[in-house]
């Protein structure tokens, strides 16, 4: 097997053919998958150290605005600036919250000719602790192409393997950056673009690319159960096009964006909520005193908590050691719980 797998993979002509990248998807599994992310590791973990650190010291603006981009690379930046300077975190769908540490964060070393990957878009943690690696497309109105979904994924991924791989350093220079404690669990992936991107792709789903969405879902749920890799497709929905100026030099977003799921239908969301909202509703236990929601807090089913934004909620379920369900109104989320 080649060194760079999933980067050579993601190279291939009819993975990044628009109306081929389905049939490519097709054949693929997660313990395909999961085979060439561990041959990327094994890749990465031999490279040569690199002198300089993952993290340096960032002000959240371009170097040279006479030569701004909208692209990704300014993307994870107006993310960064927006997240930060509002000491909030990105929530998803799921109820993870991710605290957005570094932007454009340097991999290797140019030294490094075996290098494929060379930053990460944008590196968090997650409230369980989790390194978080995103991985950004962005497509302006005038856009019609780009990396397709498929060639997303494995680059996603790579990138994960990349972040396994220097797990070690990466844990001790967040420690002593950021002041973080870091799960050694393996990486969580966030494939994260506008959603003009996902829609353009979403549009082909029904002529010539095929049914990719179901394919995508699919080798998600896979590769999380081969390889450990929990992967969220997620949309952007920012405003205006392009959805950040320059304001002293940082990038800004001009409104706050939405994240949501991105493969799903929005009738199928409405759907699937409202079956959610219809499934069996485990009551609140009046014999428990409320308590206030924390994350450091172990709950059972039928406790009642009151969240600073999420409001009062009954807890429906223990999913993990560090997992609960909760039902907010008739929205059930998924937040940390048992945390050390």
């Amino acid at each position: 097997m080649s060194s760079h797998p999933l980067f050579e993979l993601a190279s291939r002509e009819d993975v990044a053919d628009v109306n081929g990248f389905c049939r490519v998807a097709g054949t693929l599994t997660g313990e395909k998958l999961a085979e060439s992310y561990r041959a990327e590791i094994a890749s990465a973990s031999n490279l040569a150290p690199e002198n300089a650190k993952f993290f340096v010291a960032r002000d959240g603006k371009v170097a040279k605005p006479e030569k701004a981009k909208f692209d990704r690379d300014h993307l994870a930046m107006a993310l960064w600036n927006h997240y930060r300077q509002n000491g909030a975190r990105l929530g998803l769908s799921d109820g993870t919250e991710v605290e957005l540490l570094d932007y454009n964060v340097a991999v290797t070393s140019p030294k490094d000719k075996d290098a494929k990957l060379r930053k990460f878009d944008l590196l968090g943690l997650a409230d369980d602790g989790c390194v978080v690696v995103f991985a950004l497309r962005y497509m302006t109105k005038k856009s019609t192409k780009g990396d397709t979904p498929l060639q997303f994924l494995l680059e996603g991924l790579a990138a994960c393997a990349v972040a396994q791989a220097k797990q070690d350093a990466l844990q001790t220079e967040l420690a002593e950056t950021f002041q973080r404690n870091v799960s050694t669990d393996p990486p969580l992936l966030i494939l994260a673009a506008n959603s003009r991107y996902w829609d353009l792709y979403r549009r082909r789903a029904t002529k010539a690319a095929g049914p990719w969405i179901e394919e995508l879902e699919r080798l998600g749920q896979e590769i999380e159960a081969s390889a450990g890799i929990a992967v969220r497709f997620v949309s952007l929905d920012l405003s205006g096009d392009p959805s950040w100026e320059l304001r002293d030099a940082a990038p800004t977003l001009l409104a706050k964006p939405r994240v949501r799921p991105a493969l799903k239908e929005k009738s199928k969301t409405r759907a699937k909520a409202g079956a959610m909202a219809a499934a069996a509703i485990v009551p609140a236990n009046l014999e428990r005193p409320t308590r206030t929601y924390a994350m450091q807090e172990s709950y059972q089913p039928g406790d009642v908590v009151e969240h600073p934004t999420l409001g009062k909620g009954v807890v429906q379920a223990v999913i993990s050691a560090v997992k609960v369900e909760i039902l907010f109104g008739d929205e059930r989320r998924r937040l940390v719980h048992g945390k050390q």
